[in-house]
């Protein structure tokens, strides 16, 4: 007697899952894409879509899993369910380079759970995942799943109007009354910063790289000062010179610590 491949009812219903989260992800606004090869923890990558219908580039994946039985609830936890993930897949997805949004179809309820498993771990550590009950996709917002990734329907604002909230906006307190344009922006060139940290044994306190943006705005200074020759300080708000890194007093007593910690690591004392 031939034989067929047999299509079960756990194939059929995690196909309706996957389908249904699709759908619902597009009727949010969001572009849903399957991967061909599902087995490995990631079943899918979903991209958001501004308000203005245009395209992103912010990318999370997906993990679709239907059935109650993906769910448990607890007598002693009424506000959330518990999703006992495989063990293979919990240290993929905190290791993951981008979110991974786990979506939890439930059949009887006919409801979407979802979280954000990758967050979850990393803020909670690796083991079982709460998911709260009211994150159903059917009474969510796309920004609402995009919550622990960002918010990208935040306008950029125009160089000029960063300038101008950099002057306008101060801190009030009497010790630190100080706007945002009378803090340091620093460039720092990052090769230089390796061979130091590698090669010279110099640890920075503080490393922040510009951005096209930050420099647009240090331009836009620079020209004001330019075009203000007469009634600007003879200086230059915009000034390339060396960082000094200083330590204090705490951070001197740090490195005595350590170099003593490594004396007796190599001596085998402790």
């Amino acid at each position: 007697m031939e034989t067929l491949p047999l299509f079960t009812s756990d194939n059929w219903q995690e196909q309706i899952g996957v389908h249904k989260v699709g759908l619902m992800l597009t009727e949010l606004g969001l572009i849903f894409r399957t991967t061909s090869n599902s087995d490995v923890g990631i079943d899918g990558q979903i991209e958001y879509v501004n308000n203005k219908g245009e395209v992103t580039g912010k990318i999370a994946a997906v993990q679709i899993k239907s059935g109650d039985s993906y769910l448990y609830e607890s007598k002693s936890d009424s506000e959330n369910f518990t999703f006992y993930p495989d063990e293979k897949h919990k240290y993929y997805w905190e290791k993951f380079p981008i979110p991974v949004i786990l979506f939890v179809h439930s059949p009887s309820r006919n409801k979407v759970y979802f979280v954000d498993a990758r967050h979850y771990f990393r803020i909670n550590g690796i083991g079982n995942i709460k998911i709260p009950k009211e994150n159903t996709l059917d009474k969510t917002t796309k920004n609402k799943v995009f919550e622990t990734i960002g918010n990208f329907d935040e306008p950029f604002l125009e160089i000029k109007d960063v300038f101008d909230a950099i002057v306008q906006n101060h801190f009030t307190s009497p010790l630190f009354n100080l706007s945002y344009l009378d803090l340091n922006l620093a460039e720092i060139d990052l090769g230089d910063f390796l061979i130091d940290w590698n090669k010279n044994g110099m640890v920075s306190r503080f490393l922040v790289t510009l951005t096209r943006r930050r420099n647009s705005l240090l331009r836009y200074i620079d020209d004001i000062e330019k075009n203000n020759p007469d009634i600007m300080p003879e200086t230059y708000l915009v000034q390339e010179r060396f960082i000094q890194m200083r330590f204090d007093f705490y951070s001197s007593m740090r490195i005595e610590k350590a170099q003593k910690l490594q004396e007796l690591i190599r001596e085998k004392k402790i």
